[in-house]
């Protein structure tokens, strides 16, 4: 999971730049979209020569929590990704903006800053990869959520050049592992049987958050001030908290939940 979310983040990195090249180069976005559509169908097609069926995986327990215990969980996994998607995508999106507009940064900087976001979210996933097994998925999770948090009220509180280069790329590496772990505990939670739709239903979650959640940010910012970010991004990290506070407490003994995180 930390793979493939890895490599996500990799393209959010390097697209940017990539297309921003073509237009210095050929003053125009469209070879590079060329070049994208060539790339999906090479890999469709690799993927299609390479591909086999594997089987059926092993199927997991069921928790002994029910169907109000399932429909909980989904419900509370698809805030989380709602609000998530919505700060990573509102981060990404708008603090170019507050660093150019209001602080003064040099445009140079402020497109380091974002480089550097995008940088440590896909770091954080590749470091999910090689090393995620070291630490329990729930307290991978925990950390994430936490130390967005903190990362999100000293991007609102420190000064620009700090907020630019110290606390948005903290940021970033404290979201990178969020999707990768909350996909991978779902079929553990509500067992393998329920999680295809339920992660279906996060995924599309996430999506509608990430396509209306930082569209009222950019409002709030063009109707109030740019520095509203910053409050915007806190308030969201703290809903994410505690919708994650919500999501962990205990549907049925301590012992089930010590396994259920093993």
């Amino acid at each position: 999971m930390g793979a493939l979310h890895g490599a996500w983040a990799i393209g959010a990195s390097l697209g940017p730049p990539l297309v921003g090249a073509t237009l210095v180069a050929s003053d125009s976005w469209r070879p590079a979209y060329v070049v994208a559509a060539a790339a999906f169908a090479l890999l469709g097609l690799a993927t299609y020569a390479i591909r086999s069926d594997l089987g059926d995986a092993p199927a997991l327990e069921a928790p002994p929590s029910g169907e109000r215990g399932i429909g909980r969980t989904v419900i509370l996994g698809c805030a989380l990704m709602f609000v998530y998607v919505g700060i990573e995508l509102g981060a990404g999106q708008w603090t170019y903006t507050r660093f150019t507009v209001d602080a003064s940064l040099t445009a140079g900087l402020a497109g380091l800053a974002v480089f550097l976001y995008w940088s440590a979210l896909a770091a954080g996933r590749i470091a999910l990869a090689v090393f995620g097994d070291r630490v329990a998925p729930a307290r991978l999770f925990e950390i994430s959520v936490f130390a967005a948090l903190t990362s999100a009220v000293a991007f609102w509180l420190l000064p620009a050049p700090a907020a630019a280069l110290l606390a948005l790329p903290c940021l970033g590496a404290a979201l990178s592992v969020f999707v990768p772990v909350l996909l991978y505990l779902t079929p553990r939670r509500i067992g393998s049987a329920a999680a295809p739709r339920a992660i279906g239903y996060q995924v599309a979650a996430g999506m509608i958050g990430g396509a209306s959640l930082p569209a009222g940010v950019g409002l709030l910012m063009q109707s109030i001030d740019v520095t509203v970010l910053g409050p915007c991004l806190v308030t969201m990290a703290a809903v994410l908290a505690g919708l994650h506070l919500a999501s962990t407490r205990p549907l049925g003994s301590r012992t089930y939940m010590r396994q259920l995180f093993r």
